[in-house]
C-alpha cells in the first residue's frame, strides 16, 4: 500500500462535498465511483445494506461517559467497507488458487423462525413484502425505509434475525 495522505471520514467527506479543498478530489471521487460500482455488484449476489449510525462515547480524563457523538454512515464509511470486503474476497480467492490454508468467515442464512419477527415488523410498518420473501425484497425495504423513522429498527431486527458468523477452513460461501 502507497499512502500518500490520511484524511479522517470528516474530511474525506468534506472533499468529496467540494466543501474543503485538496489534491486528492480526483482521486476520492474515482474511488467513490468504484466503491458505488463495488456495492452494487455486491448487492446483485444478494447482499443487504444494514447502513446504521454509531454511537462514540466520549469520556473525561477519569473515563466517565462526559458526551457522545452520532457518526452517519456515509459514503466515506461505505468506500473503505467496500475496499476491504473487496481485499478480502481477493486474497481468499489467491490462497485458493494457491491451494494454501485460509479461514473463512461464513454466515449462513438465517432461519425462517427468525426472519418472521422481521417481516412481521416489516409488514406493520407498512412496507410491502410477498409471501414468499426474497433478499432482494429485504433489500426493497430497506431502500424504501432509508430515510425514515423506521430504518435503524428495521436494520436491528434484521440483524438479529442473522445466524452468527462462524469461521471454518472450507469456503462453503456467505449469505448476504
Amino acid at each position: 500500500i502507497n499512502s500518500q495522505k490520511r484524511y479522517t471520514y470528516k474530511e474525506a467527506k468534506e472533499i468529496l462535498d467540494q466543501k474543503k479543498k485538496s489534491p486528492h478530489y480526483d482521486t476520492l471521487k474515482r474511488m467513490e465511483k468504484l466503491c458505488l460500482l463495488l456495492k452494487k455488484k455486491r448487492f446483485e449476489r444478494g447482499s443487504v445494506d444494514l447502513a446504521l449510525s454509531e454511537v462514540v462515547i466520549k469520556v473525561d480524563k477519569k473515563g466517565k461517559p462526559s458526551d457522545y457523538e452520532v457518526v452517519e454512515y456515509d459514503i466515506t464509511h461505505q468506500l473503505v467497507e467496500e475496499f476491504m470486503l473487496k481485499a478480502n474476497e481477493l486474497v481468499a480467492e489467491e490462497f485458493m488458487k494457491r491451494g494454501q490454508n485460509a479461514v473463512f468467515r461464513i454466515h449462513e442464512p438465517p432461519g425462517e423462525d427468525n426472519l418472521s419477527t422481521f417481516y412481521n415488523l416489516a409488514r406493520s410498518l407498512g412496507f410491502p413484502l410477498p409471501n414468499k420473501v426474497e433478499i432482494s425484497d429485504v433489500q426493497k425495504v430497506f431502500e424504501l425505509a432509508k430515510n425514515t423513522p423506521y430504518a435503524e429498527q428495521l436494520s436491528i431486527a434484521y440483524i438479529r434475525s442473522m445466524k452468527l458468523a462462524v469461521y471454518s477452513k472450507e469456503n462453503v460461501g456467505h449469505y448476504g
